[in-house]
């Protein structure tokens, strides 16, 4: 388990979690909020916040077999569970 500074975005009914070191920008556009990453940019619908020392979880075997993207972490926030993003293995859903 890590901890870290994760700005929280939402793309359709999926909650997302972006470690704020890999975060190099953001914008609005007409499909909604870009994320600019290091090497790629990102998509979601919105922007919901910032949370500090979110406690990261690695992804167990279950939720491995169902979920094949590549991914830092899971997370739980307000009682709804998020994907932790790795910027080097963006998930397709956030991609444009």
């Amino acid at each position: 388990m890590s901890e870290a500074t994760v700005l929280l975005l939402r793309r359709g009914l999926t909650l997302w979690g972006v470690p704020r070191e890999q975060v190099v920008g953001l914008d609005a556009s007409a499909a909604g909020v870009r994320v600019g990453l290091r090497s790629t940019s990102l998509l979601a619908d919105e922007v919901v916040g910032l949370v500090r020392d979110l406690e990261i979880r690695p992804v167990g075997a279950m939720m491995r077999r169902y979920w094949q993207e590549h991914c830092r972490g899971v997370a739980v926030h307000g009682g709804l569970p998020l994907v932790v993003v790795d910027s080097d293995h963006p998930p397709r859903a956030l991609l444009e």
